[in-house]
């Protein structure tokens, strides 16, 4: 078993880090020196049980999270995990708010005698503006599978918003060219998928 002095103070370090406090900031808090906080984390001293808590409130961790022994290939899946909700979280509220100006132009639209009969367009409209927006999240940060869903979206949200905004009689023509632009957006999907599990064993 690893010395807990060590396993505390890389813990204490961790979540300090995680907070993004200062040692001088921590000190203020708990109503401890800096000098002190520098001796837990180097692993000289041990804080007691009473500080331990303090630091666990401060933190938003159990007690036993000081503790834990952790490799470091748990801790970078913790990370990964971490980093997956919080660009997760990003791309949410970064198409919500395009959905969000599509509702207020819906407002202003409506609102308008000549122009409420196509104030719900701002909706349909929103369906691959928003696509985009996650498309490009999807992009900055590797995921292929969200990336050909949100192309799939922006397809059909511009062939619905195109048909819904001109009119056009002969809806099936666009529809089928659509098709024929979804399998290849499949294809391509399914081949870029192979080759990049390829490249991975290579390297």
């Amino acid at each position: 078993m690893e010395n807990i002095n060590k396993v505390v103070s890389r813990n204490l370090i961790k979540f300090r880090l995680l907070s993004g406090l200062t040692q001088r900031e921590l000190a203020k808090k708990i109503n401890y020196s800096d000098k002190s906080i520098s001796k837990w984390e180097r692993g000289e001293n041990l804080p007691d049980l009473a500080v331990l808590v303090k630091l666990s409130e401060i933190y938003g961790v159990d007690i036993n999270a000081f503790l834990n022994e952790k490799t470091e290939e748990q801790e970078l899946e913790i990370n990964s995990d971490y980093l997956n909700k919080k660009h997760f979280m990003i791309a949410i509220l970064s198409a919500g708010l395009v959905w969000f100006i599509a509702t207020i132009v819906f407002v202003v639209l409506f609102m308008n005698k000549s122009t409420e009969r196509i104030a719900w367009l701002s909706f349909i409209y929103a369906i691959p503006l928003s696509s985009i927006v996650l498309l490009v999240f999807s992009k900055l940060w590797g995921n292929n599978i969200l990336s050909t869903i949100c192309l799939s979206f922006i397809l059909w949200g511009v062939i619905i918003s195109v048909c819904l905004t001109i009119r056009i009689k002969k809806v099936w023509n666009i529809c089928f060219i659509g098709l024929m632009l979804e399998v290849l957006l499949i294809i391509w999907c399914v081949f870029t998928s192979k080759f990049r599990k390829k490249s991975k064993k290579v390297d």
